[in-house]
């Protein structure tokens, strides 16, 4: 009994310091809160906002591309992403249901799929106009973010593609002046820090701090929309009666340089630019065996052959030579050279390219007859190395500068290895590559007196 009375008073002292701990934790507790409250609110309630607060990033909106009469060939315009925060989401179903009633290619399977994955939060659709934004709003959906965004669009579609380029998807320029003029166009982010509910709601009046973004420049082309929409088109069907594999066509003002035409068969729409437009682009996207080939391919497509692409000039390039002998008095308009058809250096016989022998004319007279036999004699009597100081002085084997990424130099044979055979082919454009904005501004120089510019597709820059 003893033994029983002496069990029963220990587990009551030990009930009793019990019961001492938790009212002493209790009491602890409610002083605590006291002093929150009353004391020192002021830093616990700032710390309560600080926890609620969201840093968002206002991103500006790219600048627009005109041509020279302001006419909008580039330009951007507000949309928002949807973002899905999983935790936010009060009932799947209800969500579910009522995107798909606003946005029309979004399922409830869809949302549930995307919902079921392992991720705290997820974007539902991106690019969407403000009045379906508007509308899921007032919808039964919970748990939706709206990042404002912005969405490149190109009034013309196929229209100058190689000369405005295009955007990524996170509205980088990756080709074209938006590429070359990304810095201008793209602006400055702003910031902007709120305070938002449980919900991720933002709380009315809650705004601590911002930023205002800066929108990107306007930039104004030497391009004329009227003329390089004539341009395309006469491009187009010389692309499609000469069955040719690239047609290329530039227009330039000689007295200043600007280029106010500048198009390209085959080519792509930049509103949608891994789509082929051209039948030879999507037969080979249709072979390609590998991301790689596609990617090739498709790098291919946005290639501009006026600046990244070289071929040998052919008779064009006779303007140069003719210009190089009369400039050093090697040869005069009226002076007479006799054709017979072909000339021989070393082992390399040259031909006209009609395969028939002038006879006796003049110098003006092979000019506007393109005789090939005449222009070697010429490149003889100037040499290779004067020859080469008028072909480096007209812009050869050099950028000329335009606002287009990766402009090719062309190929220039080095002097040392230039021998009969390679002075003679070169008079009349063989054994030297050049890019076709080279061959016109250097056809340009001449029309200018000599003088070479350098071509520009940037009329004016308009800050935002």
């Amino acid at each position: 009994m003893k033994s029983s009375s002496k069990y029963r008073g220990l587990i009551a002292k030990r009930l009793s310091f019990s019961m001492a701990v938790y009212y002493l934790l209790i009491s602890v507790l409610i002083m605590r809160l006291g002093y929150i409250q009353i004391v020192n609110p002021e830093k616990y309630t700032d710390k309560a906002i600080v926890q609620q607060q969201k840093d968002e990033i206002i991103q500006p909106l790219r600048g627009s591309i005109l041509d020279r009469n302001g006419k909008e060939l580039a330009v951007s315009i507000v949309t928002y992403d949807i973002l899905v925060e999983k935790i936010y989401v009060q009932d799947v179903q209800k969500t579910a249901e009522a995107l798909s009633k606003t946005l029309e290619d979004v399922t409830v399977e869809e949302f549930k799929a995307k919902y079921d994955d392992d991720t705290k939060r997820f974007i539902l659709r991106k690019n969407i106009p403000l009045e379906l934004v508007e509308e899921i709003k007032q919808s039964e959906a919970t748990g939706l973010k709206f990042e404002e965004n912005s969405q490149r669009k190109y009034p013309y579609g196929q229209f100058g593609s190689f000369v405005i380029g295009h955007v990524s998807y996170d509205n980088e320029g990756i080709a074209g002046i938006e590429s070359y003029m990304n810095n201008e166009l793209k602006g400055i982010p702003g910031r902007r820090i709120v305070v938002k509910d449980a919900e991720n709601r933002e709380v009315p009046n809650s705004e601590i701090r911002y930023n205002e973004a800066r929108n990107g420049n306007t930039i104004v082309l030497t391009i004329d929309e009227v003329l390089q929409h004539h341009v395309e088109k006469v491009t187009n069907q010389a692309y499609i009666d000469n069955n040719a594999v690239s047609v290329t066509s530039i227009v330039m003002n000689p007295k200043n340089g600007e280029i106010l035409a500048m198009a390209s068969k085959p080519d792509y729409d930049p509103n949608s630019p891994r789509e082929a437009k051209f039948e030879v682009y999507a037969k080979q996207l249709e072979k390609a065996q590998d991301v790689d080939q596609r990617s090739a391919i498709i790098s291919k497509m946005w290639r501009n052959p006026s600046v990244n692409d070289i071929y040998e000039p052919g008779s064009t390039f006779k303007l140069i030579t003719a210009s190089a002998a009369l400039e050093e008095d090697k040869v005069f308009a009226d002076e007479v050279f006799y054709d017979s058809g072909y000339v021989k250096i070393k082992d390399r016989t040259i031909k006209n390219w009609t395969s028939r022998p002038y006879g006796s004319l003049t110098f003006r007279k092979a000019v506007e007859e393109s005789v090939n036999t005449v222009f070697v004699q010429v490149a003889n009597r100037l040499g290779a190395e004067t020859f080469r100081k008028y072909i480096e002085a007209f812009g050869y084997g050099s950028k000329t500068g335009i606002e287009i990424p990766g402009e090719a130099e062309g190929i220039i044979y080095p002097l040392s290895k230039t021998g009969e055979v390679e002075l003679a082919t070169m008079s009349f454009g063989q054994s030297i590559s050049v890019t076709p904005l080279q061959m016109i501004n250097s056809v340009a120089a001449i029309a200018n007196e000599g003088k070479l510019l350098k071509p520009t597709l940037i009329k004016e820059i308009w800050d935002y």
